[in-house]
């Protein structure tokens, strides 16, 4: 997201909005799937968590649809840091869970760090007690 990272979002949506349209026409759906996800990353990074948790929602159906463990994972991941955001603490921690369950699942280590790191963020953030969840 390197526009991103200059503040140009509306040049980061527009190409990926683009490489949606594409995947979709052409019937690619992991293409696809990575666009939602991508999307969802974006609108969240500019406040827009509605939008975020519509596109990580349709990157995680697309994922189940293809079987596609780590595209779950991280869409459950990218789920958890927008229920955050908006302080839907136990939501996050549900999304985070299952991201972590199969991270490990797929003895994905770097995914198994990212879930813990952002599940005690989650703890640290909320009123919710992780010996009781």
């Amino acid at each position: 997201m390197v526009y991103g990272d200059i503040g140009q979002y509306d040049l980061v949506l527009h190409h990926h909005l683009v490489r949606l349209d594409i995947a979709t026409q052409l019937c690619n759906v992991a293409g696809a799937a990575r666009a939602h996800g991508n999307l969802g990353l974006v609108y969240s990074a500019v406040g827009q968590y509605d939008l975020a948790l519509d596109h990580h929602g349709t990157n995680l159906a697309m994922a189940t649809e293809l079987s596609d463990i780590a595209g779950q994972a991280a869409a459950h991941g990218n789920l958890g840091h927008v229920h955050e955001s908006i302080g839907q603490y136990t939501c996050a921690l549900e999304h985070l869970n299952l991201q972590l369950s199969l991270a490990t699942q797929t003895s994905d280590v770097a995914c198994q760090v990212s879930a813990h790191g952002t599940l005690g963020t989650v703890y640290h953030h909320s009123t919710i007690s992780p010996r009781t969840t």
